[in-house]
């Protein structure tokens, strides 16, 4: 394919642009992290991520799942049914988030004591859900229409403005976790105001309630609960563990080292942004007659992925190791003892996704979802055990081992649903030996 085609093609032109954009949004925040850890300390950074954590449980029992049902019941549509259908999404995030207010209300002072952040903090977390979930619409819009220009256009908007807001309150102000947060807040609601207004411009929302609809999208967000839920679990409740027994400094070391281990997953989401849709192409366009070696041929290629996964792993860990000690500030020195665990971990979570696509191409996700969710709760058993016993350094050791658990299990499970020859060379070599014993 020449350079012109590929300018030309408009599935390549557009996956460019949504790559750019998103590798632009995770760049930055990481290009942030040490200018962050100059003027924000241990316990103001341990603030900010409980905060974070409230707002992320809040976001996917609000509406999560079903926001991120619209490409499922757009394409057999029309503009107008589609406007309904996404005015009732919406009414159904309003109503819950109304809800969880008077949740707030009733539980401030528990949830106070737990996460360490007050009421109105609290009630911040839901103008962020609302607003999150209204951008979040928008841009699947965007991407549904194929507008990858306005799609890239609005999220170097909102990029930006999270970015400049930042500098100021936390670097020109010193506003400490209270800018951070007040940052955060300013930039879902401005970017939700408008792309809220944008929704109505293009005539997206019907105001009209159907049950039809609502019970629609409700059959379809319900069970992924479960299933989302399972990521919250591995990357909040550790938080609010370490929180309780070793306290909000501890917590924010701990967090800053999750946010510097992010180098790691920006190559490795880049790389499965791109493996995963060549990968189910490739077993679509499988015969009878090349199955069997097609499939030889995939799992040496996993292989060699996941050998790239352990060299990505320790290059990672010797970026990080420079990060520590040349740009970000001493007092987060402690967070490097975290990090051979948290990259570890980041590993074995790049095997499952190897191995998570037969499930996909399969099409047998219930089981998937029993796993991971299953998981998730042991990890949670793995994390109360070795805080009590190792300190903060224990949610480091669950992270890693929930990882490895769950790829585990989701490798048998996925050959369960699709058979691949994983092992075909030991067995072949296994023939040969047998053959020449006899």
């Amino acid at each position: 394919m020449t350079i012109n085609n590929i300018i030309h093609n408009k599935l390549l032109r557009s996956t460019f642009i949504y790559t750019l954009t998103d590798g632009l949004n995770k760049a930055l925040g990481f290009l942030l992290i040490p200018w962050v850890s100059f003027y924000l300390i241990p316990e103001e950074l341990g603030i900010v991520t409980n905060f974070q954590v409230l707002q992320n449980i809040l976001l996917l029992l609000a509406g999560q799942a079903i926001v991120n049902s619209l490409p499922y019941f757009f394409y057999n549509r029309s503009k107008k049914e589609v406007g309904t259908f996404i005015f009732n999404l919406l009414f159904l995030i309003i109503i819950t988030n109304a809800f969880f207010v008077l949740l707030i209300f009733f539980l401030f002072n528990h949830i106070e004591s737990v996460l360490q952040i007050g009421l109105p903090f609290q009630l911040l977390t839901i103008v962020n859900v609302i607003c999150t979930l209204i951008t979040t619409l928008n841009m699947t819009l965007f991407r549904l229409e194929e507008k990858p220009l306005q799609f890239a256009f609005w999220q170097t908007l909102q990029i930006i403005l999270n970015v400049s807001l930042v500098i100021l309150f936390v670097i020109v102000l010193k506003w400490g976790a209270i800018g951070k947060i007040y940052s955060l807040v300013i930039t879902s609601s401005v970017t939700g105001l408008i792309n809220m207004v944008l929704l109505i411009k293009q005539k997206y929302i019907v105001f009209k309630i159907s049950r039809g609809y609502l019970k629609e999208i409700l059959k379809f967000g319900i069970p992924l609960l479960p299933h989302s839920l399972s990521f919250w679990i591995k990357s909040g409740v550790d938080k609010i563990v370490i929180t309780t027994y070793c306290g909000l400094t501890q917590n924010g070391i701990f967090s800053m080292a999750l946010s510097i281990g992010a180098v790691f997953s920006l190559f490795s989401a880049a790389f499965n942004n791109a493996y995963c849709p060549y990968l189910q192409k490739r077993m679509n366009l499988f015969t009878q007659e090349s199955v069997v070696d097609e499939k030889r041929k995939i799992v040496k290629q996993a292989y060699l992925l996941g050998m790239g996964y352990v060299f990505l792993g320790v290059f990672s860990f010797l970026f990080i190791w420079l990060c520590f000690h040349y740009f970000i500030d001493k007092q987060y020195i402690e967070s490097i003892g975290y990090m051979p665990w948290i990259i570890a971990g980041q590993i074995f979570t790049g095997f499952y996704h190897l191995v998570i696509q037969y499930v996909y191409f399969a099409k047998k996700t219930i089981g998937l979802g029993i796993i991971t969710f299953s998981c998730s709760v042991l990890q949670i058993l793995f994390t109360f055990i070795f805080i009590q016993l190792y300190g903060t350094i224990g949610a480091a050791y669950s992270t890693c081992l929930g990882a490895l658990i769950t790829f585990v299990l989701v490798w048998i499970y996925s050959n369960h649903v699709y058979d691949m020859p994983w092992f075909y060379f030991i067995k072949r070599k296994w023939s040969l030996i047998r053959n020449d014993w006899s």
